[in-house]
């Protein structure tokens, strides 16, 4: 359905602004981020105060078998963040500012 509007989008991207997000959802994708560690929370809270659409956001002091982004991060650091993409994670980072610089680097902001 969203291949039949390409060129809608294209042309009238005002109009069409909802379709126009949901393609760039699925050329660019959704930004998993997983924090974890026993400081989580200051991380989470900084994450939280920054403008970061289409991502999905899970954060654990401990390990969670009951979501698969949670399964097998470390847990020992005072906070380790990750940022992932189809379940797939790059090496966590420790700050929220080298977040920032993974995602721009990917292109996100």
């Amino acid at each position: 359905m969203l291949d039949g509007l390409h060129t809608a989008i294209i042309n009238y991207p005002t109009s069409f602004a909802n379709w126009a997000a949901l393609m760039i959802k699925q050329a660019y994708g959704i930004n998993e981020i997983v924090i974890t560690g026993k400081a989580y929370k200051e991380i989470r809270n900084s994450v939280l105060e920054h403008y970061m659409p289409d991502k999905i956001l899970q954060c654990d002091s401990s390990e969670s078998n009951e979501f698969p982004l949670l399964k097998g991060k470390d847990y020992s650091a005072d906070a380790c963040v990750y940022l992932c993409k189809n379940y797939r994670c790059l090496p966590p980072c420790n700050t929220l500012e080298e977040l920032l610089l993974l995602l721009k680097d990917l292109g996100n902001k």
